[in-house]
């Protein structure tokens, strides 16, 4: 059975289950890639207000010439923007730089509030990373609610969360969380996270589908292990890395402006089982992860690495 086109969200919204993820510090090329992208046939454009592309996104699109209707975009609010003027200020940013008067999907972008302001890594008189101690996830979410109500976007959902931050949200919550994008890869395959947001009809998203070889967390020697499942069985690395995440129920954003990359990655299929056991082999669980509090650039206090923990 081939992978799915697309996944049903817990409102009733069909998202395409393969996206292109668009963060890139280096913003020269990025409008022409994305149009290219669409022209063939990404329709799942990830964004966020954090990232240098959104308004080269934007031009991408409009270059394009696809009709609006026809993309589902996504846009995240950052971490010093939890509270609810400022993160409809957010909202309003991206909406113009994207061009579009609504967005299909906005995601709280980390679990944790900073001190508002214009730096996105405020930090107290000692250097170390200020937080936005009197305000909650539940709070925030509650001005996400509010947002849906504009309808300026319509559905809501959350990155880099886990249970216990998502457990308030859901026990009190108005409107259901519909995703949960996390860093997802064969070296971290977030088995039970998977399950805890199957059970709360959560779609789990994976960023970095494919994961960083050679960086934080990933051997060359890893990498060639997953790189001979993939020559045993006859196929691309890329290809079956992002096609296992798809049967196992996760939506997957691989990232690459290489027009040739792009297109191989829209080829997924079936795996079979005893390759799938092999690469379930591979996992390392929060060992394998790349991505966290030092995401920061700043020294934070001690309890945000625990926090923030993948489990």
């Amino acid at each position: 059975m081939a992978p799915p086109t697309h996944f049903t969200l817990n409102n009733g919204m069909q998202m395409p289950a393969l996206g292109l993820g668009t963060y890139s510090k280096d913003v020269d090329g990025v409008g022409p890639a994305v149009a290219e992208a669409i022209k063939m046939g990404y329709r799942h454009l990830d964004c966020a207000r954090f990232y240098p592309t959104e308004s080269a996104v934007g031009d991408g699109i409009k270059l394009s010439g696809i009709d609006r209707s026809e993309l589902f975009l996504t846009s995240k609010v950052w971490n010093t923007n939890h509270r609810p003027a400022a993160a409809a200020a957010s909202l309003d940013a991206s909406l113009a730089a994207l061009q579009t008067d609504y967005l299909d999907l906005l995601l709280i972008h980390w679990p944790l509030s900073f001190r508002p302001g214009d730096d996105p890594f405020p930090v107290d008189a000692q250097g170390v990373l200020a937080l936005d101690e009197e305000w909650s996830l539940l709070e925030t979410w509650r001005g996400f609610e509010a947002l849906v109500d504009t309808g300026k976007v319509k559905a809501i959902g959350v990155s880099n969360f886990m249970p216990r931050h998502l457990d308030p949200i859901l026990k009190n919550c108005r409107i259901k969380p519909v995703v949960n994008q996390v860093e997802c890869h064969v070296w971290e395959q977030q088995a039970k996270l998977l399950e805890y947001c199957k059970g709360n009809e959560i779609l789990l998203v994976a960023y970095a589908p494919l994961g960083h070889i050679g960086t934080i967390n990933v051997e060359e020697s890893e990498a060639a292990r997953m790189t001979a499942i993939a020559t045993k069985a006859g196929l691309d690395p890329a290809q079956l890395m992002l096609s296992f995440h798809l049967q196992r129920g996760i939506a997957v954003l691989p990232k690459s402006w290489n027009a040739g990359r792009m297109k191989t990655n829209m080829h997924v299929f079936d795996v079979p089982e005893s390759v799938m056991e092999e690469i379930k082999a591979l996992d390392k669980g929060d060992a394998g992860r790349q991505h966290g509090a030092h995401d920061f650039h700043r020294p934070y206090p001690e309890w945000v690495e625990a926090y923030l923990k993948f489990e």
